[in-house]
């Protein structure tokens, strides 16, 4: 260890003045008691701040086939898996995106004659420690069309005659959870357009934020 030496010095430091050499007894600073410090170098860890580095995905390029009822999911141009169905899905509604924010595309698949305002369907997400893909249970607990809204927020839009429904999910921790629903629709009553904002509680339970 290296030690630090203590200078006790006594001096008279003797403030000048341009053009001027008398000075008043009060002009002088007696300085003492200073503490000398060797020189010492800093550890590198303390001069320069820890970095941490992110693993970036190895891209990939997922694409899919529709061979009547049969789906080939592909990767990379070539197939590495083929879902039967008993149907023909629906092909305007199959989406490509990475619905569960890994880094790769997931696929949704919909059902023979989806709903007109409510669009139904399996989600298969890419495994790329397997390279294959396999149904996502926390989508699957929606089963509904969903749209990648935001960073790490999927959206859910209902329509019907009446009332526009927009609910919205935040993955945490691996699970897929509501947080914010948004209701709009014209009242009977005054002919208006009003604004119901519903939230979560932790366990899943919705409630009225506010009303306009």
């Amino acid at each position: 260890m290296k030690k630090i030496f203590f200078l006790t010095v006594f001096a008279v430091v003797v403030l000048t003045s341009c053009g001027n050499n008398n000075k008043n007894p009060e002009d002088y600073v007696r300085a003492e008691n200073f503490v000398v410090y060797p020189e010492y170098s800093l550890p590198q860890s303390s001069i320069e701040p820890e970095t941490t580095t992110t693993a970036i995905p190895e891209s990939k390029i997922i694409s899919y086939n529709l061979k009547d009822t049969d789906i080939e999911l592909i990767v990379d141009g070539e197939i590495v898996s083929t879902l039967k169905h008993e149907y023909i899905p629906d092909i305007n509604n199959i989406v490509l995106g990475d619905f569960n924010y890994d880094g790769y595309d997931d696929i949704f698949i919909p059902y023979e004659n989806s709903g007109s305002y409510i669009i139904y369907g399996d989600y298969y997400c890419y495994i790329h420690a397997e390279n294959n893909f396999t149904k996502n249970s926390e989508l699957a607990k929606i089963g509904k069309i969903l749209t990648i809204d935001g960073e790490n927020i999927l959206s859910e839009k209902q329509y019907d005659e009446y009332t526009d429904v927009l609910i919205e999910y935040k993955w945490t921790d691996g699970k897929l959870n509501p947080f914010r629903k948004t209701e709009t629709y014209t009242s009977s009553e005054d002919y208006l357009q009003h604004t119901n904002i519903y939230s979560y509680t932790e366990d899943g339970s919705e409630y009225l934020e506010s009303s306009t």
